[in-house]
């Protein structure tokens, strides 16, 4: 089985198609960096006030300018740094605000709902949300708005392109019948061929996670900056009707498990296409119109306003949008199953592993047991 993992390993990793893919993709990708012409001056001196403030301070914040050293060049950023902590501020009570509002309408809900279990939760969640803490959260935003802009299409194209021909390639090339034939070729390649694709795809999300840093540090003036701010609670972060006690941090890790999740499930789809369809361009043109079709689906020809609830309940257990992560934590998303609250990432998430394990037994079965070998 070792001699066969390397063998996948190596066609996988020494296609001119796939490297010439990745240096393209992620080139473009880092070729819209700024080259560190977004100001920061203001960011750096909240990261010299960083921490837990008092709600006090939103109606005396000279108590808290007061304490802000310009030194001798500084005062020309006063301004900035000023309305920079003000804004923060404002954010802060926005965010207060709404929680106890959200908090008081669950309560006045929970008599007369039959979703009890999930007003609780989401009333525990919200009661453990602390928004009052200052600091530069502004890199850390960008950081993950950028990944959840781009690397649904990015990523998702270069698992696409790299994994088409993971079968196929070899049938355009006629090894297949030698491949297949033998006993090891049908039996352990597939298993290989599933493991090069989950260590490919998982490749290409570490790439891509590595890349939005780079630019992202690089488009800032201080691109130290970049490690600043992720303890900042997410509602600070643009996610101001969000019931999650989450930092920018812990967001940004969900929010790169999902992405991963949402690359191996296609990944797994991909390969079993291309073990079934044996044409790359055709397995690259079906696998991508898989992927795409609820974008264009969700995002063009349905009305949000109109398209029936139930139908609208199956979009955030697509790939396309899995891999953007932000839809699940905006605001509160659960189920109820036998009186226990569930929350929607929780089971998006055992149902993406769910569909990786039945695709890839699926793609093993097929491979061993139903594909004919034809000769030419």
């Amino acid at each position: 089985m070792l001699n066969v993992l390397k063998w996948e390993f190596r066609k996988q990793f020494t296609q001119k198609r796939v490297l010439i893919s990745i240096v393209v993709i992620i080139g473009f990708y880092l070729a819209t960096m700024l080259g560190g012409d977004l100001y920061t001056t203001d960011q750096e001196y909240l990261v010299e006030l960083e921490g837990e403030v008092s709600p006090e301070l939103v109606d005396n914040p000279d108590q808290l300018l007061s304490t802000i050293d310009y030194g001798e060049s500084g005062e020309t950023h006063q301004f900035n740094v000023e309305q920079a902590v003000l804004s923060t501020l404002t954010s802060m009570e926005m965010a207060d605000s709404y929680n106890q509002q959200r908090m008081m309408e669950i309560d006045q809900k929970l008599d007369e709902s039959g979703q009890r279990a999930i007003l609780l939760k989401e009333k525990e969640m919200r009661g453990a949300i602390d928004p009052w803490y200052l600091s530069s959260d502004r890199p850390s935003f960008m950081v993950t708005v950028d990944l959840k802009s781009t690397a649904f299409l990015f990523v998702g194209l270069l698992v696409l392109i790299g994994l088409s021909g993971i079968y196929s390639r070899e049938e355009e090339l006629n090894v297949s019948p030698y491949i297949m034939t033998s006993k090891l070729g049908r039996s352990k390649g597939p298993v290989a061929k599933m493991i090069v694709a989950i260590t490919y795809a998982t490749g290409i999300v570490v790439l891509f996670v590595g890349a939005v840093w780079l630019k992202i540090a690089e488009d800032l003036e201080a691109s130290w900056l970049i490690f600043k701010g992720w303890q900042a609670p997410i509602q600070l972060g643009r996610f101001l009707e969000s019931p999650y006690p989450m930092t920018m941090m812990d967001y940004h890790l969900a929010q790169i498990g999902l992405l991963w999740l949402g690359a191996v499930s296609f990944a797994m789809l991909i390969t079993m296409i291309s073990g079934i369809i044996g044409n790359s361009f055709v397995s690259l043109l079906v696998s991508g119109s898989i992927y795409g079709f609820p974008y264009v689906l969700f995002e063009s020809l349905f009305d949000p306003e109109t398209t029936p609830a139930w139908l609208l309940q199956w979009k955030p257990f697509t790939m396309i949008y899995q891999m953007q992560a932000n839809i699940y934590f905006e605001r509160f998303q659960g189920f109820s199953v036998g009186g226990w609250a569930v929350l929607l990432p929780v089971v998006v998430s055992v149902a993406a592993i769910i569909f990786i394990v039945v695709v890839g037994l699926a793609g093993i079965y097929y491979i061993r047991n139903l594909k004919t070998v034809t000769t030419s």
